[in-house]
C-alpha cells in the first residue's frame, strides 16, 4: 500500500410578613409607571421596508482579476422613536463574518424614510453572496424589529480550468527489506482560460491495475513544496508518495483533475507509473 506524506436551580420557601409584602405590592405598582429596559407596555420600533441598489453585482470573464470598489445605497422605511438609531450591517451570506457597517441618516423631506451608503472593496474572484442587515438599536442596546435582503455576486463567464500536463517517473524501483523508503512526487501543470489566481484546488485520485480506487478521498494537490521546487501560486500543483519494500510490483494509475473558484471542473488528465523490484 502507498503511503502519502503531507506537505504543509434551591427554592426556599419562606413565611411572608404583612409588612414585605406590602413593600412588594408597593414596588411592583411603581414600574407600572416607570421608563426602562422591562416596560412590557412598549412597543418596539421595527423597518417595515427596506431596499439597496444594486442589489446584484456582476462580474464577467473581461473584469479580469482585481480588486474594486462598489458603492451600495440604502433605503429603509421605518417607525422609529426617540433614542433609536438606524443601523446597517453587511456580512457574507455563507458565514456571517461582518464587511462593512454604516448608520442610516433621515430623509428631511419624509418623517419615516432613512438613507445610507456603504462602499465595500470587492474581488472579482470572490463568488459569495452579501447579506444586508438594519436594525433599530436603541438605549442599552435594545433592538426592534430587524430586516434583511441578499446581495447577489454573480459571474456570466468564469471561464474553466484546464489540467496541461501530468509529470511523473515511469518506474519507482521498490526498496529491499531494511533500506528506506523511496520518495517520489506526481505533479500536474494546470491552466485556467480567465486566469491561474481562480484555481480553488486540484484533486488526484490513484488507482491499482484492477481499477479500484486506492485513497477514500481525493488527495488535494499543493502549489507549495519545497522537495519538488514549486512556489506558491503558481501553476505548478505537487502530490509526494512514498513506497517501501512492502509494496508489491504494479502498474498505478494517477487521475487528476482542477476545480476553480466557481466549482468548474475541467476535464480529467491521466498518466500511469510503475513499481518494480
Amino acid at each position: 500500500m502507498l503511503s502519502i506524506f503531507h506537505f504543509k436551580s434551591l427554592i426556599h420557601k419562606q413565611r411572608c410578613s404583612p409588612l414585605l409584602l406590602l413593600s412588594a405590592f408597593l414596588i411592583i405598582s411603581a414600574c407600572d409607571n416607570a421608563d426602562g429596559p422591562f416596560n412590557i407596555i412598549h412597543e418596539e420600533p421595527r423597518v417595515r421596508q427596506l431596499s439597496i441598489e444594486p442589489s446584484e453585482i456582476h462580474f464577467t470573464g473581461a473584469d479580469g482579476v482585481k480588486d474594486t470598489v462598489i458603492t451600495f445605497e440604502i433605503a429603509a422605511r421605518s417607525d422609529l422613536t426617540e433614542n433609536y438609531s438606524l443601523e446597517a450591517q453587511m456580512a457574507n451570506a455563507r458565514d456571517g463574518e461582518p464587511i462593512a457597517s454604516v448608520t442610516l441618516n433621515p430623509v428631511e423631506e419624509e418623517a419615516d424614510k432613512y438613507h445610507a451608503s456603504i462602499t465595500v472593496a470587492q474581488s472579482t474572484t470572490r463568488f459569495a453572496n452579501m447579506v444586508l442587515y438594519v436594525t433599530p438599536v436603541g438605549t442599552q442596546n435594545r433592538t426592534g424589529g430587524r430586516a434583511e435582503t441578499v446581495i447577489s455576486v454573480i459571474w456570466s463567464d468564469t471561464g474553466n480550468p484546464e489540467i496541461v500536463e501530468i509529470m511523473n517517473p515511469d518506474q519507482i524501483t521498490i526498496p529491499a527489506s531494511g533500506e528506506p523508503e523511496e520518495q517520489f512526487f506526481v505533479a500536474a501543470r494546470v491552466g485556467h482560460s480567465v486566469s491561474i489566481d481562480l484555481i480553488d484546488n486540484v484533486n488526484l485520485n490513484l488507482y491499482d491495475e484492477e481499477e479500484n480506487r486506492i485513497n477514500d478521498l481525493p488527495y488535494i494537490m499543493t502549489d507549495e513544496h519545497e522537495g519538488y521546487g514549486t512556489t506558491p501560486d503558481d501553476d505548478l500543483y505537487v502530490q509526494g508518495f512514498s513506497v517501501n519494500s512492502g509494496n508489491s510490483p504494479g502498474t498505478y494509475t494517477v487521475r487528476i483533475h482542477a476545480v476553480d473558484i466557481a466549482g468548474t471542473s475541467s476535464d480529467t488528465l491521466q498518466s500511469t507509473f510503475e513499481f518494480v523490484r
